[in-house]
């Protein structure tokens, strides 16, 4: 990845996301997670060996432990990448819940780029800084579901109409999303109309056509 292409990583704070099979021993990627791991293309699928080829090499034995007694009801993995630049991004993957299977399981989640928080926050406050920036990549998620649901639009369009904003204002994405999940949840929001029109959707949902 050249510097100019990790700095596009940066200002995007791109989110990537991942599912992995504990059955094959496989991952999947999207493009921003691909991105975030210094690939120029997303690869079909990677096996652990393959993914620790890409982990820095004083954390691939910690990763391997790691990945050998996974939580079956969610977990975190953090692990460093090196970069063009002098010091390798720092990547989390959370896994908010597992789906377990008889021979198994697969998970689904989040890589998010910690690398910018852990500067500013140091060492010593690395955990605290882990736990902020989970929250505030929660607020865009929650910020991404309300334009969804405003503009019928899909996630990546909302993530980009959130970016679009952000750039154009000069707001921090996460702070923008922050911004706009509490005017979500206040009054201005609040349109008796739209909650008539929510109430009728949810209930058709929850009809079981077989019944």
């Amino acid at each position: 990845m050249t510097a100019a292409e990790s700095s596009d990583v940066a200002d995007a704070e791109l989110v990537g996301r991942f599912e992995y099979s504990s059955i094959s021993g496989r991952w999947r990627w999207d493009d921003a997670a691909a991105l975030l791991h210094g690939l120029a293309a997303r690869p079909p699928s990677l096996s652990n060996d393959e993914l620790m080829g890409i982990v820095h090499e004083e954390d691939r034995e910690r990763v391997a432990v790691a990945l050998d007694g996974l939580p079956v009801g969610g977990f975190r993995l953090s692990y460093r990448v090196p970069t063009s630049e002098v010091a390798p991004r720092s990547l989390l993957l959370v896994a908010p819940e597992v789906s377990r299977h008889e021979a198994g399981f697969q998970a689904e989640g989040l890589v998010v780029d910690l690398s910018a928080d852990l500067r500013e926050a140091g060492e010593t406050a690395g955990r605290a800084a882990v736990e902020a920036v989970m929250e505030g990549r929660g607020a865009i998620e929650q910020a991404k579901g309300v334009l969804m649901l405003a503009y019928s639009l899909t996630e990546d369009q909302a993530f980009e109409l959130l970016r679009w904003w952000s750039r154009n204002h000069n707001v921090r994405v996460r702070l923008l999303a922050e911004r706009l999940v509490a005017a979500a949840q206040g009054s201005d929001f609040s349109d008796p109309e739209l909650r008539v029109r929510m109430d009728r959707s949810l209930h058709d949902l929850t009809i079981d056509p077989g019944a």
